[in-house]
């Protein structure tokens, strides 16, 4: 199966499983790679045969900047349904979700999710 990969989308949203989260807000970043037969799409070089970027983009944009959720585990599995139930061409997503410096009383760079999905047959 071919890949389309999407790599390090940037959004701001709120969410978290502390108050302040909630409040002050923070940079959240996804990648994506889509498993997708491009073949057709390439011989006729037919965006219609393919992966919009842009539609994709709008989708996870709605739910990093839409309402709150504590766990970013469920940011990336709402990202992976909607996105496989919105694109009928993907086949399968993997979703890389980061957020960057979690306040955890230490200094610690990211903590990151991935979850692979297919579509249900």
């Amino acid at each position: 199966m071919d890949k389309i990969h999407l790599n390090n989308l940037s959004f701001f949203g709120y969410h978290g499983a502390l108050p302040e989260e909630n409040v002050l807000g923070q940079t959240y970043c996804v990648s994506l790679t889509f498993e997708i037969d491009i073949r057709n799409a390439a011989q006729t070089d037919d965006l219609s045969k393919t992966l919009d970027y842009r539609e994709a983009i709008e989708i996870v944009r709605e739910i990093i900047t839409g309402p709150s959720r504590k766990l970013i585990e469920t940011l990336a599995e709402q990202i992976a349904q909607n996105l496989l139930e919105k694109l009928p061409i993907a086949q399968a997503v993997t979703v890389h979700l980061t957020k960057p410096r979690p306040p955890v009383g230490v200094e610690l760079a990211a903590v990151a999710v991935e979850i692979h999905r297919t579509r249900n047959r």
